[in-house]
């Protein structure tokens, strides 16, 4: 049975090359746009999935007001996407998101998360994503590193916590 590389969680990838650290963007379109630009390049989805991915958030934004920074979740339907991925990208400075669920209510974001996953995987990554940016001191940590394999890897521990968390039995 061939092994899977250390860097794919729950058949995710989560690498050190789509992590970038202090980017300047001018509007979430771009931060998007950069964010997906790693994932282009080592050809795990198409130009075209990040262009949905702007597109959508336009119509369904994904801001979240998280502490101590709000952050974004953009993401698309799964059409484009060879290898199920999950890139990170911190600004300099923060742009605007508008907050999910609502059609104008602004936030300032410095940390885009663009997921890039199957259908199937988006509902429980998605799910275990919020879950795991609630954890106390992850996105101090994710705010504050400088080393991009240092953010890999916390982002594919926290995500495998957040998925096996999601799997557990609802309790009475």
């Amino acid at each position: 049975m061939a092994s899977r590389p250390a860097e794919v969680v729950e058949g995710i990838r989560i690498a050190a090359r789509a992590v970038q650290l202090d980017v300047d963007a001018a509007d979430a379109a771009a931060s998007i746009r950069l964010a997906g630009a790693p994932l282009i390049e080592a050809e795990w989805v198409t130009p075209a999935y990040v262009e949905a991915a702007v597109t959508r958030e336009r119509t369904f934004p994904t801001g979240l007001p998280t502490q101590p920074e709000a952050i974004a979740v953009p993401h698309a339907d799964p059409h484009g996407v060879s290898d199920p991925a999950i890139a990170v990208l911190r600004l300099r400075s923060p742009v605007d998101f508008v907050e999910m669920a609502t059609s104008d209510d602004r936030l300032a974001v410095r940390l885009v998360l663009l997921l890039a996953l199957k259908s199937k995987d988006q509902a429980r990554a998605l799910g275990a994503l919020i879950r795991a940016v609630q954890e106390p001191g992850l996105l101090d940590f994710l705010l504050s590193s400088t080393s991009p394999e240092a953010i890999a890897e916390r982002m594919r521990d926290t995500v495998a916590a957040g998925l096996a968390e999601g799997r557990q039995p609802m309790r009475p």
